[in-house]
C-alpha cells in the first residue's frame, strides 16, 4: 500500500538530512514524501532540492503563499496527498526503520487499515533524545505522564498525548482537517479531538520515532510534575490554550454529528481554563512575593 508522509520546514537545514535518511531507509519502501518550506533563510531549500533531484518519490512544494505559519502549511501539504493514509513528520526527528510497516501492520490487526468512512487516527511512542540523539528518556508517554491517559473526547481536552509525528491518518480525517484546520489550532491535539469525536484512535505502545529536543523545538517534551508549571502555565501558553480551546469548541460545534456531545464538552473546557487561569495567578503571586 502506498502512503504518503507530509514534511513541513522551516531553517531546518541543521537536522534535516537525519531525518530524510530515515525515511528513505523505511523498511516500508511504497511512499511518496511531500516538503513544504515556510520561507528558510538558511540552506534548507538546497537540501531539499538536492533529496527530490535524487529520489523521485520526494515531492517539493512550491511556496507560493508565504510565511503562513505550521497549521496553515500542514493544510497545503495534506491538500496535496492523495494516498488512503498520511504521516506526519517533523525536520528535527529520526524514524526507526520499521515505523511505517509496523504502524501499517498495526492498522491491519486493529481492522482499521481499509476503513475509509470514518476519521480513524494511528500514533505510537516515541523516544525522547537530545540534539545529538542520546536517550533523554525511554519513553515519551511515560516521561509526560500520560502512558495510561483514555483517548476519550473528555480525557484529551484536558491535556494531549498524540505527538504529530507520530501520528498516521486516513482519507476520511485527512478531508475533516481540511475543512477545519486554521492557525490558532494546535494541530495534533485538533487531530486528536476530531478522532476522538467522529472515529477512532489507535494507541501503539511501541517506540517508533526519536524525538530530537533541542534549542529551537516549537512545543518539545516536558516532564510530568508540579516542578514544570512555571513553565507548563506561563502567559504564552496560557493565551494558546485559550484560544485553541475556545476554537475547538467552534469546530466541534460545526463537525460533530452530536449537539448533545458540544453540550456536555462545553464546561469541561471552560473548567480547565479555570482551573490554568487559577494555578498561573498562584504563581504570579509567589513569583511577585520572592521580589519583595
Amino acid at each position: 500500500m502506498q502512503v504518503d508522509i507530509i514534511l513541513p520546514t522551516y531553517n531546518s537545514a541543521r537536522f534535516l538530512d537525519a531525518q530524510i535518511e530515515s525515511i528513505v531507509g523505511q523498511r516500508h519502501q511504497d511512499w511518496c514524501l511531500y516538503i513544504r518550506d515556510d520561507g528558510s533563510s538558511d540552506q534548507t531549500c538546497t537540501l531539499i532540492a538536492d533529496w527530490a533531484s535524487r529520489d523521485h518519490r520526494i515531492h517539493c512544494l512550491k511556496t507560493t503563499n508565504g510565511h503562513l505559519g505550521l497549521s496553515l502549511g500542514l493544510r497545503e501539504l495534506l491538500a496535496a496527498t492523495t494516498s488512503p493514509w498520511v504521516f506526519f513528520a517533523d525536520h528535527d526527528d529520526v524514524w526507526l526503520d520499521n515505523k511505517l510497516a509496523r504502524m501499517l501492520a498495526v492498522a491491519m490487526e486493529k481492522g482499521v487499515l481499509n476503513s475509509m468512512s470514518f476519521p480513524v487516527l494511528l500514533h505510537s511512542d516515541l523516544v525522547v533524545v537530545d540534539a545529538n540523539l542520546d536517550i533523554i528518556a525511554p519513553s515519551l508517554w511515560r516521561f509526560l505522564g500520560i502512558e495510561r491517559q483514555s483517548n476519550h473526547i473528555f480525557s484529551l481536552l484536558r491535556r494531549n498525548r498524540v505527538t504529530g509525528c507520530a501520528a498516521m491518518i486516513n482519507r476520511c480525517l485527512v478531508d475533516l482537517l481540511l475543512s477545519t484546520l486554521h492557525e490558532k489550532l494546535v494541530h495534533d491535539w485538533w487531530i486528536a479531538q476530531l478522532a476522538s469525536l467522529e472515529g477512532r484512535i489507535v494507541s501503539l505502545p511501541e517506540q517508533l520515532v526519536l524525538y530530537r529536543q533541542h534549542d529551537a523545538n516549537q512545543i518539545g517534551a516536558v516532564p510530568a510534575g508540579l516542578a514544570k508549571l512555571p513553565v507548563l502555565l506561563n502567559a504564552a501558553r496560557l493565551s494558546a490554550y485559550r484560544l485553541s480551546l475556545f476554537s475547538a469548541l467552534g469546530h466541534l460545534k460545526s463537525v460533530s454529528h452530536s449537539g448533545r456531545a458540544v453540550a456536555m464538552i462545553r464546561p469541561v473546557l471552560f473548567w480547565e481554563i479555570i482551573k490554568r487561569q487559577t494555578l498561573y495567578n498562584i504563581l504570579g503571586f509567589f513569583e511577585w512575593l520572592s521580589t519583595q
